[in-house]
């Protein structure tokens, strides 16, 4: 098999990502001791990686994909394509990439200035810009989120395996080099680019590789800022003159998840469930490892994953209030509630369980388009197998006041108190008296079409709304 490119892999989902990106012939470097003696293979900290795939700092259901392009593009291709149901956002415009904008206006200390597709970015600090100048930045912080504002900093960047290189005259230190020696071999190999003005951020895999190989690289691309320099004064408004490093988001749904963990199975003993437990903090990460050793002794895999579904909903069920976390593919989260359980009734490997919400403000029911008023009821149904969550709303003298139905994911149960599931923007909804009207698909099209959204959720999608629209209809000539 010929390797193309070298991977970091780090985080809960390490074994089946490490399974499926040697698969799909990917040299993992850097790896860890586990890795290492899973898959026999070596630890190659002396190797820099093309890329980095990592859980995120701040969502463990969320994969982060960062670096070369045509790596990060290989990965999604032949790696995360093979994961099921989920969601992939991808930054335009990479970290570090550089191009050419204009200042729109001040806010602060700060400078806001054009990004790409009708855009804004902040250039934090920068009290001299002036409106309506034109400039070269660089990509700080990459639009990944709806809502969010994308930031720049001045001039060029060029970045390698080992080092980012800019305009200044300052050396800094990735926080993960640690050894003093290495340190002050760095700096003063970086003494002579810095009195010509260029600025030097040594990376983390610059610890474990050879001063020699460090030093090529930082004379390569010191070479490669000069070029892109040249290349920035002729360029137009908007012209990105350099890629940077490319960033991709993942989401994970609970089918992910579960995926998963038959990929790991395939490595080293793991239970049902794995993926969801070690994703969740209100439930000791022991439990994960303990349930992988009961299953290394030839237990029943269903058996092992009926006691824990029944183990996560006796934790759940104690919670006086109960929250759905509604993550939209743009990025934003919106959480529902608090709502209280009426009833859960578990069918082997699936649970139902029924919400109230009482109605506490004023307002319009989104996609009904009829009043929200205080004292309304709101009835969910939630089964954990199933890609549909059925919400009725009830007037304070129980007259049935419309009908939604949320398509999604199938939901995960957390102990924690927590529904959570990946919306896919269309829904069915109905009124008394009214057929069941479909809304926002257009919005579900283009997400398929651009691939923001997996192929086989865009596939399944189909059938789910006319199930949905029967649902509907027949609950509203019930009421």
């Amino acid at each position: 098999m010929i390797f193309l490119y070298k991977v970091r892999i780090r985080g809960i989902y390490a074994t089946a990502l490490t399974k499926l990106a040697t698969d799909a012939g990917l040299t993992p470097v850097m790896v860890t001791k586990p890795i290492v003696e899973r898959f026999k293979i070596e630890s190659r900290y002396e190797e820099a990686p093309d890329a980095t795939i990592k859980t995120s700092n701040e969502d463990s259901d969320e994969l982060v994909i960062i670096g070369f392009p045509e790596a990060v593009d290989y990965i999604l291709n032949n790696v995360i394509s093979k994961i099921p149901s989920i969601i992939i956002r991808r930054a335009k415009l990479g970290l570090y990439a550089v191009f050419k904008t204009k200042v729109i206006r001040r806010e602060g200390r700060n400078c806001i200035v054009l990004y790409p597709d009708d855009n804004e970015a902040i250039l934090r600090n920068s009290e001299k810009c002036i409106e309506g100048e034109e400039l070269v930045v660089h990509v700080l912080k990459p639009l990944v989120k709806q809502g969010e504002k994308p930031i720049v900093g001045l001039g060029p960047r060029v970045l390698g395996h080992l080092v980012v290189l800019g305009k200044g005259n300052y050396v800094t230190f990735s926080e993960h080099i640690r050894s003093t020696e290495k340190r002050a071999l760095l700096y003063s190999a970086s003494q002579s680019y810095v009195r010509q003005g260029i600025s030097i951020k040594w990376r983390s895999a610059a610890e474990t590789v050879p001063i020699e190989v460090a030093l090529e690289e930082l004379e390569n691309l010191s070479k490669k800022l000069v070029e892109i320099e040249e290349r920035a004064k002729s360029a137009q408004l908007l012209e990105v003159i350099y890629p940077g490093e490319a960033l991709t988001l993942v989401r994970f749904s609970r089918i992910s998840k579960e995926y998963l963990d038959n990929v790991r199975n395939s490595v080293v003993p793991t239970a049902p469930l794995h993926h969801s437990i070690k994703s969740c903090n209100a439930i000791p990460q022991e439990v994960a490892d303990l349930v992988d050793m009961i299953i290394s002794e030839g237990v029943d895999r269903e058996a092992i994953k009926k006691a824990l579904i029944k183990y996560i909903i006796k934790i759940f069920s104690t919670k006086p209030r109960i929250f759905i976390k509604h993550f939209k593919p743009t990025g934003e989260c919106f959480n529902l509630g608090p709502a209280y359980i009426d009833s859960i009734k578990i069918h082997n490997s699936d649970v139902e369980i029924i919400l109230r919400r009482i109605i506490r403000s004023e307002g319009m029911y989104d996609g009904l388009e009829i009043s929200k008023e205080p004292g309304d009821t709101a009835i969910t149904t939630i089964r954990t197998n199933d890609w549909l969550v059925i919400h009725r709303y009830y007037s304070q003298s129980g007259e049935i006041k419309g009908i939604y139905i949320n398509i999604n994911t199938p939901p995960e149960i957390r102990p924690d108190g927590v529904i959570s599931y990946i919306d896919l923007f269309v829904d069915v909804v109905a009124k008394p008296n009214a057929e069941p009207q479909v809304i926002d698909f257009n919005e579900f099209k283009s997400a398929c079409e651009e691939s923001v959204i997996s192929n086989d959720i865009c596939e399944k999608i189909c059938a789910e709304i006319d199930r949905a629209k029967e649902i509907a209809k027949s609950l509203i000539s019930q009421m």
